[in-house]
């Protein structure tokens, strides 16, 4: 039963490490903008920190990830 619930855990960690680097390459790259592609906002400096390669402020990013679905 060890051995079942060990395999169990490794295949659920496997997974999630897997979907983590699929969501680490879909992140932008580069430098990022000042000011948005879209509307020509400033993008906080904080964002841009925490968002490298970052290209829209907070308001069209939403907007955009809405029109996706």
């Amino acid at each position: 039963m060890a051995d079942l619930c060990e395999e169990a855990t490794k295949a659920s960690d496997d997974h999630a490490a897997d979907c983590i680097a699929r969501r680490r390459a879909m992140l932008p790259t580069g430098p990022s903008a000042e000011h948005c592609d879209n509307c020509g906002a400033l993008i906080p400096l904080a964002r841009r920190r925490i968002i490298p390669g970052v290209r829209l402020c907070v308001t069209c990013q939403e907007e955009e990830e809405r029109s996706a679905r």
